[in-house]
């Protein structure tokens, strides 16, 4: 059995290995929306400099799962936006695009956990004056359940990402730090999972997920 060990901050999980790194090809990747991406041995780079973009792992996924990555946001400099989206389901089994070109509002209709880490970029006023954040939703409806201001995305720099979800019970992870610990009252069950991101460049590697136990 391929099993594996995963440390995040204090909390252990324990699991079975469903995938281990964004290679060897991208059979099993599917982009939406207003960007590309192309394998670099086994990193994932993502560019969506123009707009929303969403690269969805195909298999279906465990409701009991953990991810983890590490992401590096590229110049140009952006929105230096990181995002997942998990526990993703189709409004029709086996839908391809699950949403017809990655528009976002379209995620917030269907049953999902969304996490964005952004930057400090005010996009009405193209400055860097405003605070970083973290927030975790939960679809259909994009109910804010979360949301933290300590760390802004910034390009250049190693992130971390652990994502979480056992019974129920989400966990989200920066570099090792537990941002956020959430018990859903109605867990969803499993689905899909997908790297999202708006207006940056996006390299990453170290992909791991589990199946937990």
């Amino acid at each position: 059995m391929n099993s594996a060990e995963v440390r995040a901050g204090e909390d252990v999980f324990r699991g079975t290995a469903l995938k281990r790194g964004f290679g060897p090809s991208l059979d099993d990747w599917l982009g939406e929306g207003l960007g590309h991406f192309n394998l670099r041995g086994q990193e994932l780079l993502v560019d969506a400099h123009e707009g929303g973009y969403t690269a969805f792992w195909k298999q279906e996924l465990p409701a009991d799962l953990l991810v983890r990555y590490v992401c590096r946001i590229l110049p140009p400099q952006g929105q230096n936006n990181i995002n997942l989206i998990s526990h993703c389901r189709p409004k029709l089994p086996g839908q391809w695009p699950i949403v017809e070109g990655g528009r976002y509002p379209g995620y917030q209709e269907i049953a999902n956990y969304i996490v964005t880490f952004v930057g400090d970029f005010n996009e009405e006023t193209g400055a860097r004056d405003s605070r970083g954040r973290t927030r975790l939703r939960r679809n259909p409806g994009f109910r804010l359940i979360a949301e933290r201001f300590e760390v802004p995305s910034e390009i250049n720099r190693d992130y971390q990402v652990t994502f979480a979800v056992r019974a129920g019970r989400a966990r989200y992870y920066l570099n090792g730090l537990k941002v956020f610990d959430w018990q859903d009252p109605e867990p969803l069950p499993g689905g899909h999972f997908a790297l999202r991101t708006y207006k940056s460049v996006l390299e990453l590697s170290d992909l791991l997920i589990l199946g937990l136990v």
